[in-house]
């Protein structure tokens, strides 16, 4: 098997062992192209295999992993069908239990009499309690040879924990998923962590990127799965706040018309108003006039309901404007809303004269 050093974060995804043509086309079909596309190909949800029992402890319904030895191997094809049935018994210190999978005979291929096993599933009736379709590791082989040794080390990707779910594409087996993911998962180290060791990290006190990657995919408890969550959210909308900031530091250095607020002839203004402004639209205006005389760009959201009156804060903002020799510009989305904005700009300046 190849090493995870003979490839890199960019490598195409048909670089890994055993990823033939249609298995990169599958894998493409998700969007996923390369070694670091796989990597943040996280899981949409898990199963949670963490509850481990006796044979004897099982409840039907229950969703349980228990170990146990192989006793009984069998494979059985349906009479007039291409379905077969792989079944198995295993069993431990407290009994025995059925295990059965259909249509997927290489399964009564690698087991043997002997092989100690672990299995994840739900507990199911039919005739008597018994896995159906569990998802299970070998621990250990009765007669391994060494491609088998190699192939079956057991690293619990698949039972006894929280087993990750990806994106489906019929013809990506779940397992190979998972195998592949865990091969190149040490390749996580190579992303750049722009938080790393920052002040908004300890602030957060959020983990290291990869440690996040590597917990998405194959966490130990919930906790790990939140947390990762938490971090990967952080990484998405990193390059959009230092965009902004970057973007505000470079308006904080240009400089534009100082625009001097009237505060009289503002109050003058607001008698003629058959309303009188509510405390929020005062400080909103007040810090749009202090940031107006400032001589730097400004660029604000004011947010509100309908109706809350933010159109007589811009109208207030344009009069200073005015009156210190500038013009306004009012846009709107839509032609009634600026036919509507026109009318209450008209209501409360008056109509213009015509030259």
């Amino acid at each position: 098997m190849n090493s995870q050093k003979s490839f890199t974060l960019t490598s195409p995804i048909s670089i890994l062992p055993q990823v033939g043509t249609s298995l990169t086309k599958a894998f493409n079909s998700i969007g996923v192209f390369s070694v670091g596309d796989l990597l943040y190909n996280f899981p949409s949800r898990y199963m949670d295999f963490r509850k481990t029992v006796k044979i004897g402890e099982i409840e039907i319904g229950d969703t349980v992993t228990v170990l146990g030895t192989v006793r009984t191997v069998r494979a059985n094809p349906i009479f007039r069908s291409r379905l077969s049935i792989s079944e198995i018994t295993i069993e431990d210190s407290t009994g025995k239990i059925k295990v059965v999978w259909f249509n997927q005979p290489y399964i009564a291929k690698a087991l043997s009499v002997g092989d100690e096993i672990i299995l994840s599933g739900k507990v199911t009736l039919y005739k008597t309690a018994q896995f159906t379709n569990p998802a299970y590791e070998i621990i250990r082989q009765q007669f391994p040879d060494e491609s088998a040794l190699e192939k079956n080390t057991i690293e619990h990707l698949h039972t006894g924990r929280l087993v990750p779910v990806y994106k489906k594409s019929e013809l990506i087996p779940i397992r190979t998923m998972r195998r592949l993911v865990k091969l190149v998962l040490p390749l996580a180290t190579n992303f750049p962590d722009y938080l790393a060791d920052s002040s908004t990290a300890k602030k957060l006190n959020v983990i290291a990127l990869a440690k996040a990657i590597e917990n998405l995919h194959f966490p130990e408890n919930d906790e790990d799965v939140n947390n990762a969550r938490f971090r990967i959210a952080l990484e998405d909308i990193l390059p959009q706040q230092l965009a902004m900031e970057m973007q505000k530091e470079l308006r904080s250095k240009n400089k534009t018309f100082k625009i001097k607020a009237d505060i009289e002839k503002v109050k003058l203004f607001l008698t003629t108003l058959p309303f009188e402004l509510t405390p929020s639209q005062k400080r909103a205006i007040w810090d749009i006039f202090q940031e107006l005389e400032t001589g730097k760009p400004m660029n604000r959201l004011l947010q509100g309901d309908v109706g809350s009156g933010k159109t007589m804060v811009a109208i207030l903002a344009a009069l200073q404007t005015a009156g210190n020799g500038f013009q306004t510009v009012v846009l709107a989305p839509t032609e009634i809303l600026a036919k509507q904005h026109y009318e209450t700009f008209l209501s409360v300046f008056g109509t213009p004269k015509s030259s």
